[in-house]
């Protein structure tokens, strides 16, 4: 099938998490990175995956600093003879390749001189300093360009994942047509707000590239600014946004062009439990091979279902009690929010009235919540602090907050808990995927409609809506109060009741979203689709 790939696709992005030993990630964007780089190989899509070498990881509140060795981790360092240039200085690129297998690799670059005057490039993945980010980006960009020219390689695509390597265009520009480049890049959007799409100065980017003389910057300048996703999208072929949702949000951000939507999914090799891969063996073989045969997951027994998600909630709890010394209860409803922290995720929403929690909580309720947050975002900095002053346990109410949330954690919570909650204020959800993997799972969703609920949710059948679901190009925001209220009601009335008082009609629900949301939502059907609409058609 794809043995028409000669050359390799070249995909960029500031971050990847494909080990929790390589600290070169921060959230969903690097895990779907790392999600789509494993479908790649497995379905021999040959890729080379380019991203910088981080020292110190994510720049986020604690971070304990330990300095990154890529030599203890199996990364091999490459020759590569190449330098970039920034201001009116020259520095030498070196890289370290990570093997996924026999078709895609990582490639790890960090940029250094003989006095290390860089060196602070190399800390932090998505450095506080706005300068040093600023560096770090040319260095992805340009600086990924000519590692793999040194290298040999002739890609046959760029895929920029967001914007922040769009400065491999400058590099591409000096050596092809303008027609030439935009025929063989495309770009990913996440961002769904216009400002939080990034700029940097124009005098700054103008000052830093002093030594690129083949490119005018006034021309892409606006408001004495470059918006780095307009940049990237003026010398793209395709940009896609990662849901039907999010492609109409975003239309007003890229007024110049038609956007394509591949709503975002997860490997599901990565994500599924060891006690659901055994189940899936026995009744649904083949599904490692074509994920679409998780479709027929109706027909597994309710005590197998059961079993199942047992060892993985049991998992999930003996680490939290080796880490925080709290026990919890297997046989009360737990509910799992865990996922970056900042100001629209509404991390602690549902923490508004833990009195009312309580009332409500009949048999019991456990709140499991991860999550970390950029060492600049004080409001979300704020929220990890209002979650962590109201984590208690009662007898019907526990909350629990997981410091250093990481792939292990994730992988645990995804599987373990029972419903996943997840409450962003609407329309600023791209797309989202940890509610893909609790739903691999058969852990039961409980989502704002937005994002892929939008497109997977089916109410009372696989989950449950939060709040008003609105029509596709409808982008009004919904309110924090009516969402939190429509959310403890539907616990109280629907899902707690449900939990414990019908067991067969909750593991019929869990077999749905198991056959109902994997086999469309797997990033074997995300690569086929870029392929398809991205990288060989307009």
């Amino acid at each position: 099938m794809l043995g028409v790939m000669k050359k390799p696709i070249a995909y960029f992005t500031m971050e990847i998490a494909i080990d929790d030993t390589i600290p070169s990630y921060s959230g969903g964007l690097g895990v779907l990175a790392g999600d789509i780089m494993m479908s790649f190989e497995r379905l021999g899509i040959p890729c080379i995956c380019v991203t910088l070498f981080y020292g110190k990881g994510y720049a986020s509140e604690g971070n304990n600093n330990t300095i990154f060795d890529p030599s203890m981790k199996g990364l091999l360092k490459l020759k590569t003879d190449g330098n970039v240039e920034i201001g009116n200085e020259s520095y030498r690129l070196n890289a370290w390749q990570y093997r996924l297998g026999r078709h895609t690799e990582v490639l790890f670059i960090r940029a250094e001189s003989d006095n290390n005057s860089l060196q602070y490039l190399s800390d932090f993945l998505y450095d506080p300093n706005e300068s040093v980010r600023l560096k770090q980006e040319i260095v992805l960009g340009v600086g990924g360009v000519r590692v793999l020219k040194a290298l040999g390689y002739s890609p046959s695509i760029y895929h920029m994942n967001e914007s922040h390597s769009a400065f491999l265009l400058v590099e591409l520009l000096r050596d092809m047509k303008e027609e030439e480049v935009a025929e063989r890049c495309v770009m990913t959007t996440h961002t769904p707000i216009p400002a939080a799409h990034e700029r940097f100065s124009l005098a700054k980017v103008q000052e830093e590239f002093q030594r690129y003389d083949w490119i005018d910057w006034k021309r892409y300048g606006k408001d004495d600014s470059i918006n780095m996703s307009l940049f990237a999208a003026s010398h793209c072929r395709a940009v896609n946004a990662v849901s039907m949702k999010h492609k109409y949000v975003s239309k007003a951000i890229f007024p110049e062009k038609e956007l394509l939507h591949i709503t975002n999914g997860i490997n599901h090799l990565r994500w599924a439990h060891p006690a659901w891969c055994q189940v899936f063996d026995r009744y649904l073989p083949g599904w490692r091979d074509e994920p679409s045969l998780l479709r027929r997951a109706l027909i597994i027994p309710n005590d197998v279902v059961k079993s199942a998600h047992s060892a993985a909630k049991e998992e999930m709890l003996v680490y939290i009690k080796e880490k925080t010394g709290i026990q919890l209860d297997a046989n009360k409803i737990t509910l799992g929010i865990a996922r970056r922290v900042t100001g629209y995720k509404r991390n602690n929403l549902i923490l508004q009235d833990v009195e009312m929690l309580k009332s409500i909580a009949s048999g019991g309720m456990q709140l499991i919540f991860a999550g970390k947050a950029h060492v600049n975002d004080e409001s979300a900095k704020s929220m990890i602090n209002d979650i962590k002053s109201k984590a208690s346990t009662s007898n019907n109410l526990a909350i629990v907050f997981l410091d250093d949330y990481r792939l292990e954690i994730a992988r645990l919570l995804v599987s373990g808990c029972d419903v996943w909650l997840n409450t962003p204020k609407p329309p600023l959800e791209a797309s989202g995927t940890s509610g893909m993997k609790a739903a691999l799972n058969g852990v039961l969703n409980m989502s704002v409609w937005d994002g892929w609920w939008l497109e997977g949710g089916i109410e009372g059948v696989n989950g449950w809506g939060i709040g008003e679901r609105k029509d596709w190009e409808d982008f009004s925001s919904s309110d924090d109060e009516s969402d939190y209220r429509d959310m403890v009601s539907k616990l109280s009335n629907v899902v707690i009741p449900l939990f414990y008082n019908d067991e067969n009609r909750w593991i019929n629900m869990m077999k749905s979203s198991i056959a109902s949301i994997p086999p469309y939502f797997n990033t074997d059907r995300v690569a086929k689709e870029y392929i398809a609409k991205m990288y060989f058609t307009l």
